[in-house]
This record gives C-alpha cells, sequence and structure tokens, in this order.
C-alpha cells in the first residue's frame, strides 16, 4: 500500500512539474497578448502592430488591424483568460477568452512564432457568432460589394495608365503584394498598356 503511495505521489509531483513548465514557457506569450491588448484599450495601434509577426504585418495593415478589433469588440478589453496553452518549438497557441468593458465574453484563439527576444502574435482568430452555414459564397462580399471594389480596382487601374505610372495601383493591392513587387516592377509588368 506504500508502495502505491508513493508511486501517487511520483505522478502528481510530475503533474505538477508538468504544468509549472508549460506556464513558464508559455507566461510570454500571455504576457505579449496581454501588452496588445491593452495597447489596443489605449487606441495606441503602433505598440500593438510592433507585438504582430512578420507574417502578420505582411498580410494585415495597421488599417485593417484596427477595423478588425473594433468590429469584433476587442477594442473594449477589460480582461482575458487563458484557459489552454500550448507549445511546440518556435510556435504557441493560447486559447481563451476576453471580457469587454460591457460585460460581454468572446472566444478567442491566438497564435504565436517565437520572436528573437520574445513572442511575436502570429494569427487571431474568433469563430463567428450567429447561425454558421457550410458555404463558401457566405464568405464572400456581397455581389453588390464585389462590383464595387472591381469597379474601384479598374478605375485605379485606369488612372495609373493613364499617368503611365502604376503607383496608384501599388498602393491599392494588398500589402503582400506591395512588398513582393516594387512599383517598377508594376511598370515594367504594364508597360505596354502605357503605351
Amino acid at each position: 500500500m506504500k508502495t502505491f503511495l508513493k508511486i501517487l505521489a511520483g505522478i502528481g509531483a510530475l503533474v505538477v512539474i508538468a504544468i509549472i513548465a508549460i506556464m513558464f514557457m508559455t507566461s510570454g506569450m500571455s504576457d505579449s497578448a496581454d501588452n496588445f491588448f491593452a495597447a489596443v484599450k489605449s487606441d495606441n495601434y503602433d505598440e500593438a502592430y510592433l507585438l504582430l509577426s512578420d507574417d502578420f504585418k505582411s498580410s494585415t495593415s495597421k488599417t485593417q488591424l484596427k477595423t478588425y478589433l473594433e468590429k469584433n469588440a476587442l477594442n473594449k478589453f477589460k480582461e482575458a483568460s487563458w484557459g489552454s496553452r500550448s507549445f511546440n518549438g518556435g510556435r504557441g497557441e493560447l486559447v481563451g477568452s476576453i471580457t469587454t468593458e460591457s460585460g460581454g465574453v468572446i472566444p478567442i484563439t491566438l497564435g504565436f512564432v517565437k520572436g528573437k527576444n520574445d513572442w511575436k502574435i502570429y494569427s487571431i482568430k474568433k469563430p463567428a457568432a450567429g447561425i454558421q452555414e457550410e458555404n463558401v459564397a457566405a464568405q464572400l462580399p456581397s455581389e453588390q460589394e464585389q462590383i464595387k471594389l472591381v469597379s474601384e480596382s479598374m478605375h485605379i487601374f485606369a488612372v495609373s495608365v493613364k499617368e503611365k505610372s502604376m503607383s496608384k495601383m501599388h498602393s491599392h493591392v494588398s500589402n503582400l503584394w506591395q512588398k513582393q513587387l516594387s512599383v517598377e516592377k508594376f511598370n515594367d509588368a504594364f508597360n505596354s498598356f502605357f503605351k
């Protein structure tokens, strides 16, 4: 009986040590998350943007980030609760919820990558609220919005061709394209249109 209790105590000690190790290894993620939401709450998007990974920044502008956070009430941050923490090598994840100033609770998952000195936010995932349909068309903008986007893009393209410089078109495309292709490369690609 004493041997059984010793084995049980040993297993319990290992579990406690594992929990402490996970909390220690992931504390940087929760610190980064708390700093991010504190900066968002104080409307300091420059500081919040510094806590994002390079990949996140290359696909999301500060304006897009601000719009997303405001649209999902995450700028009304009061406190965070992280129920699940995990890491594997240089990647990590926090799963939990954000409580807003009005008392609302928003489920959220933050993905992280290990930066040079600290954890950087790689992704923000918030499940959509309300009735969900398994339809790709439901994720697309409405037909009217699509027509507006195409018309706006075609107008900017036409103006750029008329001016014989793709700088306006370059500023209209996604951040990822802007980083991959310079204005000069856009000009080279569309040079035949200038004539």
